[in-house]
């Protein structure tokens, strides 16, 4: 699966991920524990080698993908579901917190390539046992048990798979068992998000092509691994582009009927600013998996970016259904709100997730926004500085400070901490947007559009809100940016 210059408007929506069961900024609705409404709970790791922890997480996401298939369940994403990974709640308890009717939870013991996988599919309402089945079979069978599970559910359930539904549960991802075991290793670690694992991700999904070149999902995984690399500011986006684009290419390529795939290769039209591309496949995705959170969620990040708010906050209301505990998705709303001006509704939303997570710096850089965007400046330095905290003084988060203080009218602080922002070591990299505000804050016109010439020529993620960024009414008009925004296909 799915930054620009600063942390750009994905990263802040899609990353870091949260451990936390309580993330769920938005209001509850009344719980109505519908047993087609499902979450697969992380599976245990009962293996005598820790290091087989990969493969329990790993395996609990391909049961998400799978089950995900049967249009007729709901099933809740993997970032709600692994916040319950070794708290010990009662299912009655994750029930309710979830608004799920039925919760699938078991166990896997791999050794060498033998595994061991107990499951148990339970009503919430009465904590009766629906079914359950223990495996013990070769890691070759995997794909079978997963399958195997799948129909049990949907059975237990009683709920129809449509055949198409139904091919898509029996496809082998590939006939490599090395390939897959790889897959998961690779998976494992571009959840965690950080720079040096989405690197050792990338060499595994690397590893798992080698094995089979016909593996559609590791290509998928390299891209979106790039991406992140990107959109996290561990690399330029234009240095990885490239990398990106052919892997999610090869990846719709070598299987059309992936909604991941067909997610990466949006993400990777988004980024050459190709709005109806990137739409016609995040289109596709959801049509192939309607169950698939994330194409909600950067199919609502692309709407917001091209203007269209209504929509974006209906596909952002469908992730959060899909993913109820998801910050990232509260943070995507708060950014919505905050485009149509509702800043009351933002900053409420901010706030609750803040309580829970007080350092999950997304919710901290949207309210930031929130706040420079209604005049607020002692109240978004107040939210700068915690940002400085919590990133150690990251260059970016500095730079943002930067337009802040030029914003307030303090531009002496302003220019200083564009200083020490310029000054950051050889190789860092600090994007271009923040700095674009500063100078517009600082009434440096000529130097912004500079840099939003630059920025357009390495395919910046944010050039977007020069259409619509309110902070950026006093350039939006000049000759220079109009160009720019025709350019990606956007109009004042």
């Amino acid at each position: 699966m799915s930054e620009d210059k600063s942390v750009g408007l994905k990263a802040w929506l899609s990353g870091p991920k949260s451990k936390n069961p309580k993330a769920n900024a938005l209001p509850t609705p009344p719980v109505q524990m519908d047993k087609r409404r499902i979450v697969v709970l992380p599976l245990a790791n009962i293996s005598s080698d820790p290091k087989d922890e990969y493969f329990a997480d790993g395996l609990t996401e391909e049961l998400i993908s799978s089950i995900s298939n049967i249009s007729e369940l709901s099933v809740i994403s993997r970032t709600s579901a692994m916040t319950f990974k070794g708290t010990g709640k009662k299912v009655g308890d994750i029930g309710k917190e979830l608004d799920v009717g039925s919760v699938l939870e078991g166990s896997v013991r791999k050794s060498g390539n033998r595994m061991r996988i107990a499951v148990q599919l339970i009503d919430v309402r009465d904590d009766k046992h629906l079914w359950s089945q223990n495996y013990d079979r070769e890691f070759d069978d995997v794909f079978a048990v997963q399958g195997d599970i799948a129909k049990q559910v949907a059975d237990a359930l009683r709920v129809r798979i449509l055949p198409r539904e139904s091919r898509q549960i029996e496809k082998r991802p590939t006939e490599s068992t090395e390939a897959y075991g790889l897959y998961l290793k690779g998976r494992f670690l571009w959840n965690e998000r950080t720079k040096q694992a989405l690197l050792k991700a990338i060499d595994y999904f690397k590893q798992a092509t080698v094995s089979d070149p016909k593996f559609a999902l590791a290509y998928s995984g390299i891209a979106d691994s790039y991406a992140v690399l990107a959109d996290h500011q561990h690399l330029p986006p234009l240095e990885v582009h490239q990398k990106t684009r052919e892997n999610a290419l090869k990846a719709v390529q070598l299987d059309e009927s992936s909604a991941e795939a067909h997610t990466s290769l949006a993400s990777v039209l988004e980024d050459e600013y190709d709005w109806d591309g990137a739409e016609r496949e995040f289109k596709r995705a959801i049509e192939l998996n309607p169950n698939y959170a994330t194409a909600h969620h950067w199919y609502g990040i692309l709407l917001s970016r091209t203007g269209k708010l209504d929509r974006s906050l209906l596909e952002a209301s469908k992730a959060q259904l899909l993913d109820p505990l998801s910050p990232q998705i509260a943070v995507s709303l708060g950014f919505v709100y905050d485009g149509m001006k509702k800043y009351e509704l933002a900053e409420s939303l901010m706030r609750r997730v803040l309580e829970s997570e007080p350092n999950f710096l997304t919710a901290h850089g949207c309210l930031y926004l929130v706040y420079l965007h209604q005049g607020r400046h002692l109240e978004a330095e107040t939210v700068g500085t915690e940002m400085m905290r919590i990133s150690n003084g990251l260059p970016w988060v500095k730079a943002w400070m930067a337009a802040g203080y030029a914003f307030a009218g303090r531009r002496d602080e302003a220019k200083a901490t564009l200083d020490e922002v310029k000054a950051s070591p050889l190789g860092t990299y600090v994007g271009a947007q923040p700095i674009v505000y500063a100078y517009v804050g600082l009434g440096e016109k000529e130097k912004a559009i500079e840099l939003i010439e630059r920025d357009y020529e390495t395919r910046a993620h944010w050039l977007p809100h020069l259409a619509k960024d309110p902070l950026l009414a006093s350039i939006r008009f000049e000759p220079r940016v109009i160009e720019v925004l025709r350019k990606i296909g956007l109009r004042t």
